[in-house]
């Protein structure tokens, strides 16, 4: 298995540059990746990604890729003439938090520089209620559909589940998902940064990612 350094200043340099951000179907679909699972030889599930990273280092949930013994990243790659090419590559898992059901998962062998979503700075708090909010991914799998799903929406609330015992505090939104929409990146329209991982209508902000190993 290949060797993580994750160094979080990596991504704080990359939230801090200046870049005009214009939001568009193309930049979502550059930046969603379909995630296949395979288990004992056999395709086990699937899911959806996002790229953080121009090296290749992806987030996902963590209920996607526990327990796969090898994984597979589909990402779509444009080319000069502005068409979409779908490239597959192996990915290891580099971090899984099962409670905050977040993991990160990076391309073992990257080939180019990826696009990707940016994430906020630290410091920059949540996302103020019912700011716009768009997200990419393949429900029912990229094998059935091959083409990525956009959906948009708001954010609606902020807050713990006083039910659940994880002290982890939570994005609620009015964005549905399917089965294989799970792993999704969550960007503000207005920015084009990532502020959660799609888990169902109530999102693990990105600050539950380890950024740092």
């Amino acid at each position: 298995k290949k060797e993580w350094n994750i160094d979080s200043k990596e991504f704080i340099e990359l939230a801090n540059k200046s870049y005009n951000f214009k939001f568009d179907s193309s930049y979502i679909k550059e930046a969603s990746v379909n995630i296949i699972c395979y288990k004992n030889g056999k395709k086990a599930g699937e899911g959806s990604g996002f790229i953080i990273s121009p090296k290749g280092i992806i987030g996902t949930c963590a209920h996607v890729v526990e327990g796969a013994d090898s994984i597979l990243a589909i990402v779509n790659i444009k080319t000069t003439n502005g068409e979409f090419v779908r490239k597959g590559y192996g990915v290891d898992i580099i971090s899984l938090d099962s409670k905050a059901d977040v993991a990160l998962i990076g391309i073992i062998n990257p080939e180019i520089e990826y696009p990707y979503y940016p994430l906020p700075l630290p410091a920059s708090g949540y996302p103020e209620l019912m700011s716009e909010i768009a997200m990419g991914g393949f429900p029912f799998g990229g094998n059935r559909f091959t083409n990525i799903s956009l959906t948009d929406g708001k954010i609606q609330a902020i807050n713990k589940d006083k039910l659940v015992d994880d002290d982890i505090t939570k994005l609620f939104v009015d964005i549905s998902g399917k089965p294989g929409s799970s792993g999704s990146g969550i960007i503000l329209k207005d920015t084009g940064k990532c502020v959660g991982v799609f888990a169902g209508t109530a999102i693990s902000g990105v600050g539950s990612l380890k950024l740092t190993m």
